[in-house]
């Protein structure tokens, strides 16, 4: 795979048909990829009673396995991320929600290795995330966080929040940092994962903290909007300063029936989709560059997920089931 940068933005189609499912099923089903090692993508459609899963090999442009596994949960979010283990058996793991406070480790086999069943006194939902080796949970307005080492049923250590804190979150790894916002949506967390300590806290300028893992000390929030069936999509762009402070790059805006707004590249480049089409923008320290795509203006995705260590490579999912390889070049 050729990972040079490139005058314009290249797609490659790697799979006409990504999912094995009737299509009117598929687009009313919730559907995610996930990028589980190095070049295989996990491609994950929500069931009322079962989860799919489908793994796919991009280099080779080959599909791999594919198994239904059973839901017992309301939730959206399935796909939680993957472990890298000490085990040469299993050094990389997929982790999935099996229950409202249950995740299940699987092998790159699908094969369910070891499930975690958190202990609650509640009926409140638990969160986990992974992050340099280290399983995290907590639970839905919960004040303390837990850690955990693979395929053990006790957490080792805990860790005391200021506030109650809520689902979302995000990483950087280059500094040890778990982000999470507050119930009240009026902070950001601040926690050191390697110390174990509570590092500081930030006002919350946003409406949704979103989910991105990057070495860049991105930091991205959004508000939204909907209106006679319009949604209203607005992003910011944030650096994370060694004091803590966020000091924003940038706004990308969307709006109209079937809008989205995808991150990617470390946060610095953002796949943004509207009834004009597809275009990127990258949001640099100094200046935003936006660039069109040649793509069908009705094209929609689903989801999209990086190829891990390919610089600017990523995989999308589109509503007509197809899988997309982008290829991002230097934007103009």
């Amino acid at each position: 795979m050729n990972t040079k940068s490139l005058s314009t933005p290249k797609f490659i189609t790697l799979s006409q048909a990504f999912f094995p499912l009737d299509e009117d099923y598929y687009r009313s089903s919730s559907s995610e990829l996930f990028n589980l090692t190095r070049d295989i993508i996990a491609g994950v459609v929500l069931e009322e009673s079962a989860v799919n899963i489908s793994l796919f090999k991009a280099t080779s442009r080959k599909p791999l396995l594919k198994k239904v596994l059973p839901r017992n949960c309301e939730s959206h979010e399935v796909i939680i991320g993957n472990i890298s283990t000490n085990d040469k058996s299993h050094p990389n793991i997929l982790v999935i929600r099996s229950d409202t406070n249950a995740f299940q480790f699987l092998s790159l086999r699908l094969r369910v290795l070891f499930e975690l069943r958190i202990a609650v006194d509640s009926l409140k939902e638990s969160y986990l995330c992974c992050a340099n080796g280290k399983i995290i949970t907590w639970f839905k307005d919960g004040v303390k966080l837990f850690y955990w080492k693979p395929f053990e049923s006790q957490p080792y250590e805990s860790l005391e929040l200021p506030f109650p804190v809520g689902s979302h979150y995000s990483l950087l790894p280059n500094r040890n940092l778990l982000i999470l916002y507050g119930s009240d949506g009026k902070q950001l967390l601040f926690v050191d994962i390697t110390k174990n300590q509570v590092m500081g806290t930030t006002k919350f300028p946003g409406e949704t903290l979103h989910r991105v893992v990057n070495n860049e000390d991105r930091v991205i929030t959004s508000w939204f909007s909907w209106s006679q069936g319009a949604c209203y999509w607005k992003y910011y762009c944030h650096v994370l300063t060694p004091e803590l402070e966020l000091k924003k790059l940038g706004k990308i805006e969307v709006n109209g029936h079937g809008s989205r707004i995808f991150t990617m590249c470390g946060a610095s480049v953002f796949l943004r989709i509207s009834h004009k089409g597809a275009s990127l923008v990258e949001v640099g320290t100094e200046k935003i560059v936006s660039q069109t795509l040649a793509r069908p203006r009705d094209e929609r995705y689903f989801s999209i997920a990086e190829i891990g260590h390919y610089k600017k490579i990523v995989c999308l999912l589109t509503e007509g089931n197809k899988l997309l390889l982008l290829q991002i070049g230097e934007l103009k």
